[in-house]
């Protein structure tokens, strides 16, 4: 399980369904607050997963102590 949190390409993966997701919930979001059903959580829903999925990779470097290239040996 820690070789799985430290591994670079998980973060990666998980990052891109995050930011992956967030656009169709945005689209659905927007629609639907255009449509005139008001300030919609699916909008919310999308930005969130955007900004989550933006800061996991600082995040991971960040707790993990892994430098900014990767897992390069010197």
């Amino acid at each position: 399980m820690t070789h799985l949190l430290r591994s670079k390409t998980f973060y990666l993966g998980v990052s891109f369904v995050l930011l992956l997701a967030s656009l169709p919930l945005i689209s659905a979001g927007a629609m639907a607050e255009a449509e005139g059903a008001g300030t919609s959580a699916l909008l919310w829903a999308g930005t969130a997963s955007g900004a989550l999925g933006t800061l996991v990779l600082p995040l991971q470097r960040f707790l993990t102590g892994t430098d900014r290239t990767g897992d390069e040996d010197e």
